[in-house]
């Protein structure tokens, strides 16, 4: 089974942080085949890099963590790259104006929708606007 990871997934796939035991426990359960778009791999990337910013990692880790998620993506996950239309429709999620999205998970969830898989986050706001946006939600 397909299923879209959005960076929250992927951050806490390649770091141990609050979300990471569920994230583990969810891929041993249901073993999906990650869909990962280019777009999720710049903003763990600017997630890793902000952390290291506010100190709370190592830039050693940092990109241990990258190595890991870029090795991992090579291996075992589905590539996925971000199209215009995806642009648009999450534009057309924002315009909407009752769902209160950032662009990036618009863009996040324009993804998944036009691939027609779940999508695992471990954002509730976001899971919420999947909801009402009729877009299946992975069981993490």
């Amino acid at each position: 089974m397909n299923v879209y990871f959005d960076a929250s997934v992927i951050v806490s796939f390649v770091i141990n942080d609050a979300l990471s035991s569920r994230v583990e426990a969810y891929i041993t359960r249901e073993k999906p085949t990650a869909v990962v778009s280019d777009f999720a791999a710049a903003e763990v990337a600017s997630a890793l890099n902000l952390r290291v910013r506010a100190g709370t990692i190592a830039p050693d880790s940092a990109r241990a963590a990258l190595g890991q998620m870029d090795l991992w993506r090579a291996q075992a996950a589905a590539a996925c790259l971000l199209t215009s239309t995806d642009i648009l429709v999450a534009d057309a999620f924002l315009r909407r104006l009752d769902l209160p999205l950032r662009a990036p998970d618009a863009i996040h969830l324009a993804i998944a929708q036009r691939l027609d898989v779940e999508i695992a986050t471990g954002d509730l706001r976001m899971k919420d606007c999947a909801s009402r946006l009729g877009i299946k939600l992975a069981a993490i």
